[in-house]
């Protein structure tokens, strides 16, 4: 199976990678928890997100998939979080044709840098390559340096960023022919080995062609050398005299990749091989194949139990191979758990089951036994008579065994049925009696013999087969010399029954344990798969909405409201139009809200309530539980630009008409569930449009840059009293409009603050030199013309031996702190300001075009039984919006957090009873159980846009009520 990533694999995926993800911001890392060597690097810009996988020496590529990450990051991502996060993807380059990458952040300030030989490595290095931090120490040995905090990274140099970004991928094949090609087989020949006492070992011809020209495929050689009937496994020895085809396969592979490298998009090749152990009946349909290989090129040959699988884009490739792999691994530890645990309970039940089987064998020999001695008590009777007789003659106990042998050797019926030795000490002994069984078939066998004449030697063998017959059908039982034959009865059948009440007992106890194993294993169950992690799930492409509050109202409105004044903004400038409807409320904290009205009809009175009740909710109303008026204009009415036409800052707007207001409304909201469904309509549409929107803002990034970064330098230094602590934001705040690059803001406001800088201490000089008072004029004549001849440093000299020098050095180191906090806050204010200049200009560049009716068709808040579900969508919505909703539950202002309260809310509608054949709807289906379970409570929070708060669950009320009445009349009995 093939893990790791060749030359020619990362030349690719470089350059698919420089036009993916290149001027992107790296919002976070993560550790994945299935590995502490593999990383998620997540990328965004506004309206678009990339994920990239990183396993250290292995593999690199975008994917769809979320992958599981720990809670808790290791040190080395936190070192990395802290120098890289936010900052932006400058370029992408590979290091000549080695398995080395450079991702060069804000323009060379970081770089890191990634290593797919030998073991692996990741290394975060300055913009002089010193080593800041790295994923594992590498001690100096041979050739290779030592990789270390503070050592300088040498693999690369300045050089490797001079180039052009979107320059095609490095291709310079090494000169060869014949000569030189029996010259490589040669050098391999006489290549002593190193350890001594092994004989050389000659290497395959496969091997000797992929070290020489190591910037080609070791898969695509062999394929070609296939091609030309050579075995690439076979002795480099052979071919000295075919050096010639030799050279053409090298140049063939050669061309081969060349059109790779510059064919865009690729198609990559995935090698399948079908799984022997696969059973359709209980196993899914990802362990059906084995993925096996991965390549840039279509292999030459395949076996009979091979599939080849053809993806567009080789990042997409990788990201199916890999994926799809640790998907299968995922599911074959959960079926080996669940087998281990039906074994434990198999054995557990086959345990009980055997008890009870004994105490049943038991039963029947018992029963047996009893009715044996009944039968045949008149052997018994005489058979304890003739015993009790010879010991009432005092009779030694072993000559009585004696004469009972010798009885037997006479054939004596009574004494052949004794068994010996005799039990005589507890007064007992045992008889070997024959079953009711054996007397009905020696009464058949006397018939047949009767009617039929036999030979002699069928007379022979006739009481042998008798005897064995005999033997099979007798059984021993212990008879008491004191009791009768009925009274031995009697005994056997009281066993008989206390072994029956005895098995009830262990029934009913069994059924009681076999529960109470059921319930265990499961418990065990449930926590081991807590414990594996979540399955790889493909990422969700959301709405364009669903990074604002949002929510559709019960008449198919659309209604979005910014989360902060940066989203309010964007929302206004991309995405609303003259005919919207703008609604707000006139109190502290409410949101700007807007109804999207795509048909340009009349809004009716109900969807303007729901859209007020989201603005008031996110106010101080919320809280305070207040009832108060929202008012709604037309978004026509509402601008951005001030009566002197100047821009407002952001979440401002000015009011053109009156405010139209709506009736007081109760804060009631709900959280539910909205169904994406499959509809017939082309997905590839939306695809490219999400496309075009990306590369849209990709331009949009790179022109600001241009035109606000023209004096960028390669590794800028910030000042230490402007740069704030970056915070831990989530991914909501992460998607948020962001200015330009931070890095370049303080080289830009530098010239101008340092000429305020100047006014500022031209200025303070200036105050300082107060207007002389009059009669010390003569007074600094005299001091004047005694120190004339004082130089500079002698002045310095007395003034330090005076100690009025120190005083005056704090002086001046005061006032330059003080000018120091005022150039700050100027860099502060001028850079905010700037900022939002370049934001409000950025939003008003364009709209979206968005196809509200194909979103409304794709979602639907009640499932019917044709539908297929694609996504479980959570919704924060007033409860009025909610009615057609079949997954709701009512929520109100309270104490309660929003996670527990999230909890409680799974937890209820998980519990509600199921309907496996989907035909009664009053019933949930299990596939919409399913769906709702994939979601994870960091995916359900964000929704929900309010503090804390009150769930009311169907039922709960009431029986807390008859609780509170039954604990305050028990109170009341006792008063």
């Amino acid at each position: 199976m093939k893990q790791r990533v060749t030359s020619l694999d990362l030349q690719i995926l470089v350059s698919e990678l420089q036009n993916e993800i290149t001027n992107y911001r790296l919002q976070n890392i993560y550790n994945i928890a299935t590995s502490n060597r593999q990383y998620l690097l997540k990328f965004g810009l506004p309206d678009s997100k990339k994920n990239l996988v990183l396993d250290c020496g292995f593999k690199l590529h975008l994917t769809e998939f979320s992958r599981p990450t720990p809670q808790a990051p290791s040190n080395f991502v936190v070192k990395l979080r802290k120098h890289l996060k936010s900052r932006r993807l400058s370029s992408i380059k590979q290091v000549g044709i080695d398995r080395v990458l450079v991702l060069s952040f804000s323009d060379g300030m970081y770089h890191l840098v990634l290593e797919f030989f030998s073991a692996g490595n990741v290394v975060l290095l300055d913009h002089e390559r010193r080593i800041m931090a790295l994923q594992r120490l590498v001690e100096e040995k041979g050739n290779n340096d030592r990789y270390a905090v503070g050592e300088t990274y040498n693999l690369f140099d300045e050089s490797l960023f001079e180039e052009d970004e979107q320059v095609e991928p490095k291709f310079v094949p090494i000169q060869h022919d014949a000569s030189t090609i029996q010259q490589w087989i040669n050098d391999k020949k006489v290549t002593p080995s190193d350890d001594k006492g092994k004989k050389n070992k000659v290497l395959s011809i496969q091997k000797v062609l992929y070290q020489k020209v190591p910037y080609l495929s070791a898969d695509l050689i062999s394929k070609n050398l296939h091609k030309h009937s050579i075995n690439p496994s076979s002795s480099s020895l052979e071919y000295l005299e075919r050096a010639d085809e030799l050279d053409t396969v090298l140049k063939e592979t050669e061309s081969e990749v060349q059109t790779i490298l510059h064919t865009k998009p690729l198609t990559g090749y995935l090698v399948l091989k079908h799984n022997p152990l696969y059973d359709a009946s209980k196993d899914e349909e990802d362990t059906k194949f084995l993925y096996e290989q991965f390549h840039p090129f279509e292999p030459a040959q395949l076996k009979d139990d091979e599939e080849l699988v053809q993806i567009q884009g080789y990042n997409k490739t990788l990201d199916k191979f890999f994926s799809t792999i640790e998907s299968s691994k995922y599911a074959l530890r959960i079926q080996n758990q669940e087998n281990q645990a039906k074994k434990r309970l198999d054995q557990a039940r086959n345990d009980k089951q055997q008890q009870v089987q004994r105490l049943v064998d038991v039963q029947a020999v018992n029963s047996l036994k009893g009715e044996t001695i009944i039968f045949n008590a008149d052997i018994v009777e005489e058979a304890k008579a003739a015993v009790q007789a010879l010991l009432d003659q005092s009779m030694d106990w072993k000559t009585i065994e004696k004469l009972i042998k010798i009885e037997k050797g006479k054939n004596n019926k009574v004494a052949s049925a004794i068994n010996l030795p005799l039990n005589l000490k507890e007064n007992k002994i045992s008889l070997n009696l024959l079953t009711e069984a054996a007397y009905e078939d020696d009464e058949e066998e006397e018939s047949e013999s009767s009617s039929d004449s036999d030979s002699d030697s069928d007379e022979d063998e006739k009481p042998k087969a008798k005897k064995d017959n005999k033997v099979k059908n007798s059984i021993n039982v212990t008879i008491s010399l004191g009791l009768s034959a009925f009274a031995n009865a009697s005994e056997y059948f009281t066993v008989k029954k206390s072994t029956v009440e005895k098995q009830k007992k262990v029934e009913q106890s069994a059924s009681k344990a076999l529960k109470n194993i059921e319930q265990r294993i499961e418990k065990d169950l449930k926590k081991n798969l807590k414990q594996e992690n979540d399955i790889l799930r493909k990422l969700r492409n959301p709405y364009f909405f669903e990074k604002f509050n949002w929510f559709i109202s019960n008449e198919n409105y659309l209604i979005i409201s910014g989360k902060d004044d940066s989203q309010t903004d964007l929302i206004y400038h991309r995405y609303v139009n003259d005919d919207d409807i703008y609604v707000n409320a006139d109190i502290d904290g409410s949101s700007h809200v807007f109804i999207k009205n795509p048909n340009k009809g009349e809004v009716s009175p109900s969807t303007l309530m729901q859209a007020g009740i989201l603005s008031l909710a996110t106010s101080k109303a919320w809280d305070n539980k207040m009832v108060t008026s929202p008012w709604w204009l037309y978004a026509s009415d509402v601008t951005k630009n001030d009566i002197d036409g100047t821009i407002l800052k952001a979440g401002s707007f000015r009011y053109l008409k009156e405010k139209n207001f709506l009736p007081p409304s109760q804060l009631v909201m709900g959280f539910a569930f909205l169904w994406k469904i499959k509809t017939e309509e082309n997905q590839k549409e939306l695809e490219q449009q999400l496309e075009e929107l990306d590369n849209l803002d990709i331009n949009d990034i790179q022109q600001d840059d241009k035109e606000s970064n023209e004096v960028e330098s390669k590794a800028p230094e910030p000042v230490e009293e402007v740069k704030e602590e970056e915070p831990e934001t989530t991914e909501d705040a992460e998607e948020a409009e962001e200015g330009e690059d931070q890095e370049s803001d303080d080289q830009e406001e530098t010239p101008e603050l340092e000429s305020q800088f100047d006014t500022m201490s031209l200025a303070s000089k200036a105050s300082k030199q107060k207007k002389p008072v009059r009669g010390k004029k003569s007074k600094m004549k005299k001091i004047a013309s005694k120190y004339a001849d004082q130089d500079e440093e002698e002045r310095r000299l007395r003034m330090e031996a005076l100690g009025t020098l120190k005083q005056q050095n704090q002086r001046e180191e005061e006032l330059k702190k003080q000018q120091i906090q005022k150039i700050n806050h100027l860099k502060k204010v001028e850079k905010k300001k700037r900022q939002e200049e370049i934001t409000a200009n950025k939003y008003a560049n364009y709209k979206e075009n968005i196809n509200y009716d194909k979103i409304m068709n794709e979602l639907t808040p009640t499932l019917h039984k044709e539908d297929e579900i694609l996504e479980a969508i959570p919704v924060f919505a007033p409860w009025s919006a909610l009615q057609k909703y079949r997954y709701r539950v009512k929520i109100q202002p309270g104490n309660t957090k929003k996670g527990k309260a999230v909890q409680e809310v799974l937890h209820y509608l998980n519990m509600r009873p199921t309907d496996p054949s989907e035909s009664d709807r009053n019933y949930d289906w299990p596939r919409e159980h399913e769906a709702i379970a994939g979601l994870k409570d960091t995916e359900l929070l964000p929704s929900i846009y309010v503090g804390k708060l009150k769930v009311l669950l169907p039922g709960k009320s009431s029986a807390a009520k008859s609780t509170n009445k039954f604990a305050n009349s028990r109170k009341s009995k006792k008063k």
